[in-house]
């Protein structure tokens, strides 16, 4: 079960497993749609692109059940500022990169904080 970690695997069934299939391989397509886009310079691909895989991102959260733990529901929270800072960085404009950037800079507090929440293992790194 691919992103069974983020929500409740017992909220799993056949149909949202097609769920979650269905929007990896829209989240797959829309990647290399980006990379293509990206290598031939051209910008209406790149931004279709970019925001459809991190709308994807998004779906497969709440599509695996984040929304019923604290991990999954802070999960969710980083994969939306993530969102919004692929939106934001689209603009050349400055004010909007800065957004961009204090919207990345939220969402990796919010990464940081769902994987301290779940508990850190320390034995063994040093």
């Amino acid at each position: 079960m691919i992103f069974a970690w983020i929500g409740s695997p017992s909220s799993l069934n056949f149909e949202s497993n097609t769920a979650i299939t269905t929007t990896l391989l829209v989240s797959l397509v829309a990647v290399v749609c980006y990379l293509i886009a990206d290598t031939k310079e051209h910008a209406k691909g790149r931004i279709l692109g970019k925001m459809l895989a991190s709308t994807m991102f998004l779906a497969l959260a709440i599509l695996s059940g984040a929304s019923q733990s604290l991990f999954g529901q802070v999960m969710m929270a980083a994969f939306l500022f993530s969102w919004l800072g692929d939106l934001f960085l689209l603009s050349r404009e400055q004010k909007w990169f800065l957004a961009g950037l204090v919207s990345f800079l939220i969402a990796h507090v919010a990464f940081t904080a769902a994987f301290y929440q779940r508990g850190i293992i320390t034995e063994g790194l040093l």
